[in-house]
């Protein structure tokens, strides 16, 4: 995606690659990582750098408004205080934030 993007804006290289990983797609920022490693191996765009932005999950109990506390990232589906079902949002994401690339320069004539 990053490499069509780049290819679309006349990009002779990717300078960084920025993406947001939501918490509950279960990937660490280390494997995205090692995936886009093996990904870029061998092209033009080989050594490119990836940040990963983890977005965390985020529960609350609509009746009390107690956050539940986390054990072992084992998210509780009720409220240790109330026993209602916790509302849980966020951690889903998977978004490129951010393309950076150098532009083609001009061509020189032969």
């Amino acid at each position: 995606m990053a490499r069509a993007y780049a290819d679309e804006h006349g990009a002779a290289r990717l300078e960084a690659v920025k993406v947001a990983i939501g918490e509950l797609l279960g990937a660490s920022p280390e494997l995205v990582r090692s995936g886009w490693d093996f990904v870029v191996r061998d092209s033009i765009d080989e050594g490119v750098p990836i940040e990963v932005e983890l977005r965390p999950v985020h529960q609350i109990c609509p009746t009390c408004a107690k956050v539940p506390l986390r054990i072992q990232q084992v998210l509780p589906r009720y409220c240790s205080q109330c026993n209602a079902l916790l509302r849980t949002s966020g951690g889903n994401e998977l978004a490129v934030l951010q393309i950076k690339f150098e532009a083609e320069g001009p061509e020189t004539p032969a």
